[in-house]
Parts: structure tokens; sequence; C-alpha cells
């Protein structure tokens, strides 16, 4: 089926039992594949390099608007055409240049807590700056929050930071820059130390 594809298409688009392709009129290339499930993937349709025709994921539909998958679709098959293959694998991304380059500008577009954000990114997992975003490991952001703990830093707080992070590397993934979350299954701390130490405060009011 080919059409002008909008927000409010995408919306009413439904399942009817099988796989079936929505091709884009505005962008050739362009489309959404709509699945029993009622699950909707944008994917660029192209002819590679060696001219085999494919399809190159772009994401669901729930993350990416027709707007963003419109974009998305148009650099690929504008480095395409500058016979470069999009696919091929690339320099290895770092946190640090994944922060700076990717994440920074959309956080600071999108979020009010951007700044607030990015110091926390920046001040506490600035040892993370050349790692390869898709092998920080468990053991070194447990390390890390195990010395913060030591340096008298209580458990919320560390839980806020590494939300933070998590939340960061799990942008990446919903944007297939990388496959998955590597710290997914970190744990938070118990925060009984916070706790206790708002009941103490509490107790010294109520005594005064």
């Amino acid at each position: 089926m080919q059409v002008k594809i909008t927000q409010s298409v995408v919306q009413n688009l439904t399942p009817n039992g099988r796989v079936y392709r929505v091709y884009d009129t505005i962008l050739k290339g362009l489309v959404l594949v709509v699945r029993s499930t009622g699950k909707k993937t944008w994917y660029v349709d192209y002819r590679k390099l060696d001219g085999k025709r494919t399809d190159h994921m772009i994401g669901v539909s729930s993350l990416f608007s027709v707007v963003e998958a419109r974009e998305q679709a148009r650099e690929f098959l504008a480095a395409v055409a500058r016979g470069k293959d999009p696919t091929a694998p690339s320099e290895v991304l770092t946190f640090g240049a994944f922060l700076k380059d990717m994440y920074e500008p959309w956080v600071l577009e999108n979020r009010k807590s951007a700044k607030s954000t990015l110091y926390i990114l920046r001040s506490n997992f600035g040892f993370l700056s050349e790692t390869p975003l898709d092998q920080i490991t468990i053991a070194q952001v447990e390390q890390w929050r195990s010395k913060r703990k030591k340096d008298g830093l209580k458990s919320s707080s560390l839980n806020r930071r590494t939300t933070a992070l998590k939340a960061a590397i799990n942008w990446a993934t919903r944007r297939n820059i990388i496959e998955n979350n590597p710290i997914a299954k970190l744990e938070r701390f118990s925060e009984r130390d916070s706790v206790n130490k708002y009941a103490t405060c509490r107790t010294k009011k109520g005594h005064a």
C-alpha cells in the first residue's frame, strides 16, 4: 500500500492477521511495517552498493514520529547515494563521544532538566569517557558506587546518579545505536540510610 504517511495514518493502521507494508509517497524508501501483533516498525527500503535490495530498521513507531522517521530515512538514503554503506561497522563509539555528539543535543532540546542531567553524567561518570558505550560494565559502575558510598554519599543520591546513566544508555538502545543496555541489570541500593537520617532529624525536632 502506498500513501502519504501522517501521524494520524500511523495511529489508524490496524493489524489484519498478517504482516503488511505501507510505503510513504513523500519519501521513497520509507516503509512502515505493521505486524499481526499490532507492532509498527519503520524501515528504509533501499538498494545496497552490490545491487541487492534490502531493509534497514529505524525503530518502532512509538519512539519515532513520522517526521523523525522520515529524517532518519533521508539521512540514510543520502549516505547510500554518496556511495557509503551506513550499516558498515564504524569507529568505536565511546561514552564520552555519545554524550557529547548524540545525547546532549537531544536532552537540551527535549528536557527541562537538561543541565542538571548533563552535570550528573559528566561530573560522576567522566571515568567512562573512553569506554565503548556498549562495553560499560556493571562492575565498573558498582566499583564507582561503592567508593562514593564510602565517601559518605547517601544511597538515594547514588541511585539518582545511576538512574541518569541508565536512562542515557536506554536512549541509545531505543534508537538502535547499541543493541542492549550493558548495565540494565544494575540493582538499586536500598535507601534505608537515607530514611534513617530523615527519621533521626524528625525525632530531634520532636524533642526540641
